[in-house]
């Protein structure tokens, strides 16, 4: 793998410049059609050095834009180069921009572009997941099911400084714990509890009453659907289910015997 420092190979071209004056006719390659494999951090940070790497793949006359900074890459036997990056110096974003000829000589041949706004974050402060929607604030969230509907406010605390973490949960109908994002969705860890009972009647006359009477599990999990250019989730939609099973006590002492759930829709709005 060849790699290469940001210093003496650093060309301070514009783009178009960097490439062969015969890549100025070539059309633009389809996104299906790029032969490079192209690599980035998500995020970067505050005066810390990052790479871009090509990691497989042929091309020619390839070259990467870090903001205004071009650099050349030539890649090894197998594929692959770096470039380490001195990081940046400000807040904010960073564009990256890869380019490259591809299939020269051909009637295939097309100028390859890969390119990528990556944001910038303090050198210090504590990420979470780039590709995570992030949670904070107050909302109003409703519950619905067949004749029943009511609406609390949520209020939520990411554990992260950026991006999307576990977030604190407070609601004022009840429910409070850790919503963790994965796959695109977050949940909140099933809640265990017990509750009700059941009255028996002896032949005798007498009644005992039996506690708990079922086990309850209470699992919420839903997916954003809107979120603003700061990466803050607006809107959100999922599902509540509560299952109810007879307790192993109940059972035993005679009570009936339950096995049911209940699923309620949830929509949450930011305040």
């Amino acid at each position: 793998m060849k790699i290469f420092a940001l210093g003496a190979a650093l060309i301070t071209l514009g783009l178009a410049g960097a490439s062969s004056a015969a890549a100025a006719d070539l059309p633009v390659c389809p996104p299906d059609d790029e032969t490079l494999d192209t690599a980035t951090p998500s995020y970067l940070r505050v005066d810390e050095s990052f790479k871009v790497s090509i990691e497989s793949g042929t091309g020619t006359n390839i070259v990467v834009q870090v903001g205004e900074q071009v650099i050349p890459l030539t890649q090894d036997a197998a594929g692959e180069a770096v470039a380490i990056v001195n990081g940046p110096t400000e807040l904010g974003t960073l564009d990256i921009v890869f380019s490259w000829d591809q299939d020269l000589g051909t009637t295939q041949a097309c100028h390859g572009i890969d390119a990528s706004t990556l944001p910038v974050i303090p050198a210090e402060g504590k990420a979470g997941d780039p590709d995570a929607a992030r949670l904070t604030g107050k909302y109003d969230v409703t519950y619905r099911r067949a004749g029943f509907k009511d609406t609390v406010r949520w209020t939520v605390k990411p554990r992260c400084a950026f991006f999307g973490c576990g977030t604190r949960l407070d609601s004022t109908g009840g429910y409070h714990g850790l919503l963790t994002p994965e796959d695109g969705h977050y949940s909140l860890k099933p809640r265990h509890s017990t509750q009700g009972y059941c009255t028996l009647t002896y032949t005798s006359g007498r009644k005992v009453i039996v506690r708990p009477l079922v086990h309850v599990t209470e699992s919420l999990e839903f997916k954003p659907t809107k979120v603003d250019d700061d990466g803050v989730v607006q809107r959100f939609t999922g599902t509540q289910v509560l299952r109810y099973v007879s307790t192993s006590h109940s059972r035993n002492a005679g009570c009936r015997k339950v096995d049911t759930q209940r699923r309620y829709t949830v929509a949450g709005v930011r305040r």
